[in-house]
């Protein structure tokens, strides 16, 4: 129990290494723990923050045949579905995603997934159909981090298209409700 409460700790602090090393430390100690599923979760957020793609997929699928109905599979499948992404393995993405607005409607996971989904299509030359999925998350979320991070790929996207009248207004969305983001 205190090791999983400082595994939570040291995710919130950001200490990612730290929390990656004490999370192995607690499954080669204790592989039968009842805190397995709550592991395995943290396991793969670590891994997301730390950029190892390859990793969260691995995780992620283990997690998605043990676990399917946690709590927690809506973030899961947002973060399988970007890491598939950023893996330039779209057609494996779409899936997640697809599986995630079907699945999961009422999730703000859905809305972070959507912007996910736009950088996909937008990375993949799409920038105009990834508009669609900004839109969507900005207009739909509740949450004002998931607005903002919206609204800013949806400047960025306009600006990248020459459309800087109307990047402005996301962008003074973004400042108006969150100016902190841009730092």
């Amino acid at each position: 129990v205190n090791a999983f409460l400082k595994i939570k700790r040291l995710f919130k602090e950001k200490k990612y290494d730290s929390c990656l090393e004490l999370i192995q430390d607690v499954q080669s100690r204790s592989p039968n723990s009842i805190f397995n599923v709550e592991l395995l979760y943290y396991k793969i957020k670590t891994y997301s923050k730390l950029k190892n793609n390859d990793k969260v997929v691995e995780l992620a699928k283990i997690y998605l045949r043990e676990y399917s109905s946690d709590e927690n599979i809506a973030e899961i499948l947002s973060l399988l579905g970007r890491s598939y992404s950023l893996l330039g393995m779209n057609t494996d993405a779409d899936y997640f995603f697809d599986r995630l607005f079907s699945e999961h409607q009422d999730s703000e996971f859905m809305n972070l997934a959507k912007i996910y989904k736009g950088n996909m299509l937008d990375d993949s030359g799409d920038p105009k159909k990834a508009v669609k999925y900004y839109k969507q998350a900005l207009n739909n979320t509740s949450k004002i981090d998931i607005a903002a991070y919206a609204a800013y790929e949806l400047a960025n996207n306009l600006i990248s298209r020459t459309k800087r009248k109307e990047a402005a207004k996301y962008t003074m969305k973004i400042v108006k409700a969150k100016p902190d983001y841009f730092m």
